[in-house]
C-alpha cells in the first residue's frame, strides 16, 4: 500500500483537460506529438471540443462536452472521482501540459510542459460554500484560511513517487 508524505488529495470530483493546439480559435501551433496523443488514448483521455476543464461534469459527458467556442482539433478531456494524483503524476511524468479543475471546483491547476512545478490557484468562492458560510455567517478562522491558499507552487516530484 503507497502511504503519501506530501501533497495528497483525496478529491471527489476532478476534470482534466489537455490542449492540442495553441490558439483556441484558429490553430496556429500543434502542441502535442503523435507519440503524446497515443499515451493519452491509452490512458483513457477521449477527444472533447472544450477548453475549460471545468464544463466536464462527468466521465459520462466526455462525448458531448463542447464550449461556446468550439476547439478544432479537439483538446482531451479526462474525468476522474477521486485521487486526481495519479492523472498528475503521469502528466508531469510524460512533460504534458494540462489545466485541471479539482475537488469540485475548488482549485484549478495548471502545468506547462517543462515546468519544474504545478500551479495550483485556490477557487475560495466555491470552497467558502462548502466549508466557510454555515447558518447565514461567514467563518473568521476560515476567511483567514482561505487568504492563505490562493496561489501555491507544488514540486511537480510531490505527485511521483
Amino acid at each position: 500500500m503507497k502511504i503519501r508524505q506530501k501533497f495528497v488529495s483525496n478529491s471527489s470530483s476532478s476534470s482534466f483537460v489537455v490542449a492540442q493546439t495553441e490558439c483556441l480559435i484558429y490553430p496556429t501551433k500543434i502542441l502535442l506529438t503523435q507519440e503524446e496523443i497515443d499515451k493519452l488514448i491509452k490512458y483513457g483521455f477521449k477527444e472533447v471540443y472544450i477548453y475549460n476543464p471545468e464544463h466536464i461534469n462527468s466521465y459520462d459527458d466526455l462525448s458531448k462536452c463542447t464550449d461556446d467556442i468550439v476547439c478544432f482539433p479537439p483538446n482531451f478531456g479526462y474525468y476522474v472521482c477521486c485521487n486526481q494524483d495519479e492523472v498528475i503524476a503521469f502528466l508531469t511524468q510524460n512533460n504534458i501540459s494540462f489545466s485541471a479543475s479539482v475537488h469540485y471546483g475548488h482549485e484549478t491547476m495548471f502545468f506547462e510542459k517543462d515546468a519544474k512545478e504545478v500551479i495550483v490557484i485556490s477557487n475560495p468562492g466555491r470552497e467558502v460554500h462548502t466549508y466557510g458560510w454555515h447558518s447565514n455567517r461567514f467563518s473568521n478562522d476560515y476567511k483567514d484560511y482561505i487568504l492563505q491558499q490562493v496561489l501555491k507552487q507544488i514540486p511537480i516530484k510531490d505527485f511521483i513517487d
